[in-house]
């Protein structure tokens, strides 16, 4: 008798279980039944094989020997059965995420029908004999043995079926869809083990629901996946309630800062007592303090998500170089400080990178020279080295400060890092360095930092930046006139804030464009009706009907192409390209920035 089927099959499983115990993995109530019916497989397969080398060495002779491994065979198949009747039912009545202890404590019957099985089992057993004239192999078996087996086999499956049928809400589970394959695979090879008495079958079926079970319904690495999906799925959710919170957060402060900052200008250019423009500049200085708290925020948000991005214009380094130092004037006027400076006049006049980003970092590292020094002199040094068409600047800051320990250093770039008392308490989140730091790594740029207790820090920007000839015609430049004017240009601002519509329009005037104020969408769409603009500020959170809902009506009915800019104070990471990929022509943060207000009125009314 051939032993190929039975030797491939012992091999095939003992692989699976190698592969198995192989990896490090929790062993669950699922599992362990797993391992169970394959050990237990193993034994049938490993009878099976002895049987047939008995036959051929004891050719036609029946022996006690043979009989005895016989009567195993047949106790391993009611054994192995058994104990699958009892896999379907945990996997049946087992509950999505409970616990094994809590399923064993919940199916307290589940033993019960444990033991029924068993007792089952020795009563078949007990009364199961051997027919020596039957014959030699495990199949020719008596036929009242057969028949309990079968009997025994088909009502089990046939009451599986039955459960499975009527657990409704298991039936999407996908640990009982191979199932339903594997009985009916099982039922199957029964007919045919039935009607052709000399094939051997049936432990070859009961290894490939081994395998079944360990490829499609108890994997260990499918369960890990399920567990990693499960994380993902959280983790969305997760961040999907961040970026509502953010943006509510956004909006709810940038509103108001806009408000604040607009008329604080405003206030700030009138004639003022010396002790009015000072509680003035307070203000303006507590609001961009505020402003940079939250496109902190923001940024680590956009960082975290990947959605920080570098937006690259051609500029005017020295005129950031000048507002640079105007800003770090003021700061310094009720310090006992001195503020040299030194600008390379190697430096092109116009170079091409993201200037907002470029003024941002260098800005943050004079912010944090002249908080954490008392006295001294705080230089700040720009050389640059030009290689074909790079400009490759170099930009230090040195303080006379407190200074950090130098194993401290690295702490400088993580995002909410304190130091301790000994290197000097340093206040404020621990976002601006962080953010920095990203932001240069994005343009190809790094900063370093030496620093000694109580003598100070030296902070080294090194950014290589594209040179722009001169001879090209600059639609930037214009940012740089002060006596810029659009007159005869007219612009319709849409928010439902009173007081925003109210810097918008100061804001605006002060180019010599008419402006017209709305305070719905709706009466947006109405006013379009009978009038052109040259231009559409539209606010997006807004009731009613948002701003990217009269957007998208505006363009699919066709009412106006005039250009439509997105005015808003929701700010957090990637929402300028999608508020761009709706189908604005342009994007717009509150607070105002004069400079980004500048820049969209050139690129729209020019």
């Amino acid at each position: 008798m051939n032993t190929s089927i039975p030797l491939f099959c012992l091999t095939y499983i003992l692989a699976l279980l190698f592969i198995f115990y192989s990896k490090k993995q929790k062993i669950n109530l699922e599992i362990k039944y797993f391992l169970y019916l394959s050990f237990i497989n193993i034994v049938g397969l490993v009878i099976e094989v002895i049987s047939f080398t008995l036959v051929d060495v004891f050719n036609s002779k029946p022996v006690f020997l043979l009989a005895l491994v016989h009567k195993f065979y047949y106790i391993y198949h009611f054994v192995w059965l058994a104990t699958f009747s009892n896999y379907v039912f945990l996997i049946i009545k087992k509950k999505k995420n409970e616990t094994d202890e809590k399923f064993i404590e919940r199916n307290k019957k589940g033993r019960k029908f444990f033991l029924i099985h068993v007792y089952v089992v020795i009563f078949l057993i007990a009364t199961m004999h051997y027919d020596y004239t039957d014959g030699l192999y495990p199949h020719e078996f008596s036929i009242s043995t057969k028949i309990a087996f079968y009997i025994y086999a088909s009502i089990n499956i046939i009451y599986y079926l039955f459960m499975i049928h009527q657990t409704k809400e298991h039936r999407s589970n996908k640990k009982l869809q191979p199932l339903y394959s594997v009985l009916l695979f099982t039922i199957v090879m029964m007919i045919i083990q039935i009607s052709f008495d000399y094939a051997i079958i049936i432990t070859a079926a009961e290894t490939f629901v081994c395998i079944m079970i360990y490829l499609s319904m108890e994997n260990p690495d499918l369960i890990m996946l399920d567990k990693i999906e499960n994380i993902k799925t959280i983790s969305q959710k997760a961040n999907e309630e961040k970026t509502l919170f953010l943006s509510n957060m956004s909006h709810e402060i940038r509103t108001p800062l806009n408000v604040i900052m607009g008329l604080s200008e405003e206030v700030k250019n009138k004639d003022l007592e010396p002790d009015e423009l000072e509680k003035v500049n307070d203000i303006i200085i507590s609001s961009n303090n505020l402003l940079e708290l939250v496109n902190g925020i923001l940024d680590i948000s956009k960082i975290e998500t990947g959605k920080l991005e570098i937006f690259e214009s051609n500029y005017s380094f020295e005129k950031i170089f000048k507002e640079l130092v105007t800003l770090t004037k003021i700061r310094i006027d009720d310090k006992s400080l001195k503020l040299k400076t030194s600008y390379d006049s190697k430096i092109p006049s116009i170079l091409r990178g993201d200037k907002l980003r470029v003024k941002q970092v260098i800005l943050n590292v004079l912010t944090n020279a002249v908080k954490y020094s008392e006295h001294g002199t705080i230089e700040f040094k720009v050389d640059c080295e030009i290689k074909e068409n790079i400009c490759l600047l170099k930009i230090i800051v040195k303080d006379q400060g407190k200074g950090v320990k130098k194993q401290d250093i690295p702490k400088l770039f993580t995002k909410f890092e304190r130091l301790s008392e000994e290197g000097g308490q340093i206040e404020g989140t621990g976002l601006g360095l962080p953010i920095s730091k990203k932001v240069l790594e994005l343009m190809k740029g790094k900063i370093d930092v030496e620093s000694e207790i109580n003598k100070g820090s030296t902070f080294t920007i090194t950014l290589p930046q594209k040179i722009i000839e001169l001879e090209k015609p600059l639609i930037e430049l214009n940012n740089y006139n002060n006596d810029l004017k659009f007159p005869n240009k007219e612009i319709l601002v849409v928010d439902d804030n009173d007081l925003n519509l109210k810097v918008a329009k100061r804001k605006l005037e002060a180019y010599d464009i008419k402006v017209d104020l709305v305070y719905s969408a709706m009466e947006c769409l109405s006013k379009l009706k009978n009038k052109k603009y040259d231009l559409i500020l539209m606010d997006d959170m807004m009731s009613e009907m948002t701003g990217t809902e009269a957007m998208k009506e505006i363009k699919e009915e066709g009412i106006t192409k005039t250009p439509i800019v997105v005015l808003t104070a929701n700010a957090i990471a990637g929402m300028r390209e999608n508020y761009m990929s709706e189908g604005f022509d342009e994007y717009l943060s509150k607070p105002i920035d004069n400079e980004e207000l500048k820049r969209v009125l050139i690129q729209f009314l020019k």
